[in-house]
């Protein structure tokens, strides 16, 4: 009788640790998607950037072919 009384107190503490730990995972995971949405949201910041800078360099390269072209087929004019 003592023995299965020191069982069952042993499956409560098991059961206590398990709830335990089930709120670190669920804290864990929380975390994760917290850092996940971060880095959504850098990446999107980035790809905003990259668009930008990609079309100033887009016009600045078609300015310079303009003035190239114009030096190149009528240098007299």
């Amino acid at each position: 009788a003592e023995k299965l009384n020191k069982v069952e107190i042993d499956v409560e503490k098991l059961k206590t640790q398990n709830q335990q730990f089930n709120q670190r995972f669920d804290a864990i995971d929380k975390k994760f998607d917290a850092v996940d949405k971060k880095f959504e949201e850098v990446n999107s910041r980035l790809n905003t950037i990259t668009l930008g800078f990609l079309s100033i360099v887009g016009i600045l390269v078609t300015g310079l072919l303009g003035v190239i072209g114009k030096l190149v087929f009528f240098p007299n004019v």
